[in-house]
Formats: C-alpha cells, structure tokens, sequence
C-alpha cells in the first residue's frame, strides 16, 4: 500500500494511505492452507518445534541434577564441619582433664 502524497512543500505536513479489509469464506481461508510451498516450511516448522521441547526437557533434567548436586555439597561441607567441631571438642576435654590429672598428681 503507497503512501499518499505529502500535504506541503516544506515544514510539517501529512501523509496517509488507505487499507481496505475482505471478509473471506471458510472456503477461501483454506486455499491459503496446505500449499506445496508450504509443505517443507511446516516440516521444518514441527522438527524445530521438536527440537525446542527436547531441549527444554534436558533443560528442566539439568536443573534437577545441578540442584541435587549443590545440595550433596551443602550436606558433605555441613558434615566436615560438624566433625571438626567434634574433634576440637574432644581435644579442649582431653586436654583439661589432662590439665586436671597433673594438677592432682603436683
């Protein structure tokens, strides 16, 4: 659709141009439907659609596994700390009662 000529020579002026709309029967709609040129494009179409849902579940199957992973993570680092503590725990008890034997036997 061509634009319309220019309401002035110079400064602001206006353009516009017309549209027209057809009501169309279901019988042409479908002409547009089917077409041989269309068929490889509608291929090409449903194996990209394809493809784009296989990744989004190896996406979704990916999250899982990074979750899980940083959770096996969180869960090994909580536990070294855990025996850590434990242990200073132990030698802080057994160094006082040690402390507290030599002081018995002076």
């Amino acid at each position: 659709m061509p634009w319309g000529g220019c309401s002035t020579s110079c400064g602001n002026g206006l353009r516009s141009r017309t549209r027209n709309l057809k009501l169309a029967t279901i019988s042409e709609m479908r002409m547009l439907e089917g077409t041989e040129e269309e068929l490889p494009m509608a291929q090409k179409f449903e194996a990209l659609q394809e493809e784009t849902q296989a990744l989004e579940s190896h996406h979704v199957q990916d999250m899982v596994i990074a979750f899980a992973c940083g959770l096996l993570s969180l869960v090994a680092g909580l536990a070294v700390v855990r025996s850590r503590s434990r242990l200073r725990s132990e030698e802080r008890s057994m160094g006082l009662s040690s402390v507290s034997v030599r002081n018995a036997v002076e």
